[in-house]
């Protein structure tokens, strides 16, 4: 979603859309992550939309495979919300200032001379040409969101890696704790080798 919104600011930099987009981006770009928990619980609280916190629900400690996995997927919305509008919000700003520079490129001239249409001119030749620097930075941001956010799993009650580290370091116990920076390790390389491999998929021109 990170990259639409980045190339479609681009294309409205100068329009209604482009402002709201850039005015949305820096709202949730300067919110901390405490400020976003503490208003997702408020709606949760409000509402009666979503689970105030959590994994499952006590009166479905019985039920069937697909009531539990819905009943996780329920209580697992709203912090997954939290943590992806930051990176979103992240990915939206690169690929904007990319796509930007992109569109002053020759190709994408030639390709509006050519008479192509405004879908295959949107995503071919001016979102997937900007896409170097949001995968570049994806890569790396994925795994630390991966490898847990203290903060949300502790509003949410979420038994997250996050959460696992800061009891081990709290509780000493130094093999717990190697674990869970072992594990954060792997999955900050397992981000870095997935950027690499979708750089060399989506740039011809990385492959040499």
């Amino acid at each position: 979603m990170g990259p639409v919104l980045g190339t479609l600011h681009a294309l409205n930099q100068n329009r209604p859309v482009g402002y709201f987009l850039d005015v949305c981006s820096a709202i949730i770009l300067s919110l901390p992550s405490l400020v976003l928990g503490v208003a997702a619980l408020l709606l949760a609280a409000g509402t009666r939309w979503f689970p105030v916190g959590g994994v499952t629900s006590s009166q479905l400690a019985d039920a069937g495979l697909f009531t539990s996995l819905a009943d996780r997927l329920h209580h697992l919305a709203l912090p997954v919300l939290c943590l992806c509008l930051p990176l979103i919000a992240t990915v939206e700003r690169i690929q904007y200032s990319a796509a930007r520079s992109t569109l002053q490129e020759l190709h994408l001239r030639a390709a509006r001379s050519r008479g192509l249409s405004s879908g295959s001119i949107f995503f071919k030749h001016l979102m997937l040409p900007s896409l170097n620097p949001v995968v570049s930075t994806a890569g790396p941001v994925m795994g630390l969101v991966l490898s847990g956010s203290l903060v949300i799993e502790m509003i949410f009650s979420w038994p997250g890696l996050g959460k696992t580290t800061y009891d081990a370091l709290f509780n000493l116990d130094i093999f717990l704790l190697l674990g869970c920076v072992s594990c954060g390790s792997l999955l900050l390389v397992a981000g870095n080798l997935s950027a690499d491999l979708l750089l060399q998929m989506i740039d011809p021109r990385t492959r040499t």
